[in-house]
């Protein structure tokens, strides 16, 4: 059974990404992709991410990406 969890990506202090999503959290210095891997990890060993379109109210919240994450074992 295939189970996905929705991560936002936003800036945080300074140049750096934070990515929250199913109650985890990652940051990373140099890249929003990668502040992404490493929060979906968190909830997986073999993530694969799908980028998402925006939602509507994304960009009011600072949402600069969203990501769907996937992994057929959990």
């Amino acid at each position: 059974m295939t189970q996905s969890v929705i991560i936002r990506v936003r800036r945080a202090s300074g140049d750096a990404y934070a990515a929250s999503g199913g109650g985890k959290r990652a940051t990373c210095a140099y890249s929003p992709m990668e502040a992404a891997r490493r929060c979906a990890g968190k909830h997986y060993d073999e993530p694969r991410l799908q980028l998402l379109d925006p939602e509507p109210d994304d960009r009011e919240k600072g949402v600069l990406y969203r990501f769907e994450v996937t992994s057929d074992n959990r």
